[in-house]
């Protein structure tokens, strides 16, 4: 049986084969992106409900500087919240 791959190449010009190798890869990296995203996203969670246990820093997969901006926040409010 034939792969994908080779059923392509006995279809497709080189053209059309070349662009969608590229749009392939294109997806892919928004895939990931996408995912790392998504872990951002959850951290902002997580440090919102007061998960500071272990931070993300800058550099690590999930940080971002929203996420930096909740653990702020959370840190503000635990602070007030000493002072009731």
């Amino acid at each position: 049986m034939t792969n994908f791959k080779e059923l392509n190449s006995l279809i497709l010009d080189s053209e059309t084969r070349e662009y969608l190798e590229r749009y392939v890869e294109y997806c892919n990296k928004l895939q990931e992106q996408n995912e790392q995203l998504q872990v951002q996203l959850a951290g902002c969670g997580v440090a919102a409900l007061g998960g500071l246990k272990d931070p993300a820093k800058p550099g690590d997969y999930g940080y971002s500087q929203s996420y930096q901006d909740v653990v702020s926040l959370r840190l503000k409010y635990e602070n007030l919240l000493k002072e009731l």
